[in-house]
């Protein structure tokens, strides 16, 4: 069946958030390319560049945010244009309003991570990872189609529940990919994370499981920008000799079957309904870009 209008705004709403954070992301991260393309604020970089104004960092980065902010405002602009009932509308629009600003601090505890000194606790990790990544990038747009079908609030929970997990996975996988992902699969360099400080799980088991003069190693590399591809290899080496890596895939494991516990439990599930979750689980599980 063809999606209903109400479906292609809120669809539409949901791209616009998702670009926002994307925009804003690279900014913080440093990354320039995303897709295998140079990212936003890159772009505005080299614009800069191009026309010969002073300070193209400053300017890509400035007319980066202000682009990230636009999206965000279009995605609620967006939102209004919904026919349905003034009260499920408001519902919606408070709904995304309570998403958002929870990925916002989850943002901005990220960055914070990535700043100290310590490393924050697997748990710790673990909420980021459901607040950061699952909440806004599948819990929100699994909650919004139930809304528009009128579902009721069991139901929301049990999507809401299953979205964390698959986020869970979706950033277990992303850290993995960071660190032994190709360039060209991913489209972004490799090894940014571990520039950027990033305080992953991968990261934390890989702490755990070093000993001193792993240790000392692994103290130099985390927040290095210049690292070399013969420093990237010794932490991949790393990650796997130690045992790490195995961890991060026993955890996603552990989290798919929560998955398909949490789909299992969906009361009036189509085939196809049933199917698209579980290949939606499994791209997760296996995904390399």
């Amino acid at each position: 069946n063809e999606p209903s209008e109400n479906v292609v705004i809120a669809a539409a709403a949901m791209e616009m958030f998702q670009s926002s954070f994307l925009v804003h992301d690279d900014i913080m991260d440093r990354d320039y390319k995303r897709r295998g393309a140079p990212t936003v604020f890159a772009q505005y970089q080299q614009l800069a560049k191009d026309k010969g104004i002073e300070n193209e960092k400053h300017f890509g980065e400035a007319m980066g945010i202000c682009a990230g902010d636009m999206s965000f405002y279009f995605a609620f602009q967006i939102l209004t244009h919904l026919d349905l009932p003034s009260e499920m509308k408001e519902k919606i629009i408070e709904l995304c309003f309570s998403e958002i600003s929870s990925t916002c601090v989850a943002q901005m505890q990220d960055v914070s991570f990535g700043f100290r000194q310590s490393s924050p606790t697997e748990e710790d990790v673990f909420q980021l990872y459901r607040h950061k990544t699952g909440r806004y990038t599948f819990s929100l747009p699994f909650m919004l189609g139930a809304v528009l079908a009128e579902q009721d609030k069991a139901i929301l929970t049990t999507l809401e529940k299953l979205g964390e997990e698959l986020g869970i996975i979706f950033q277990l996988k992303d850290d993995e990919l960071g660190l032994f992902g190709n360039e060209e699969d991913i489209g972004k360099p490799v090894g940014s994370d571990i520039r950027e400080n990033k305080k992953t799980l991968l990261r934390i088991y890989m702490e755990e499981l070093a000993d001193p003069e792993e240790s000392r190693w692994l103290k130099q590399l985390f927040g290095k920008q210049s690292l070399t591809e013969e420093e990237l290899r010794w932490l991949r080496d790393f990650a796997d000799s130690s045992g790490a890596r195995e961890k991060v895939d026993k955890m996603a494991a552990e989290h798919a079957e929560e998955c398909r516990r949490l789909i299992s439990k969906l009361p009036n599930l189509s085939d196809t309904g049933r199917t698209q979750f579980n290949e939606l689980l499994e791209y997760n599980l296996g995904r390399k870009t």
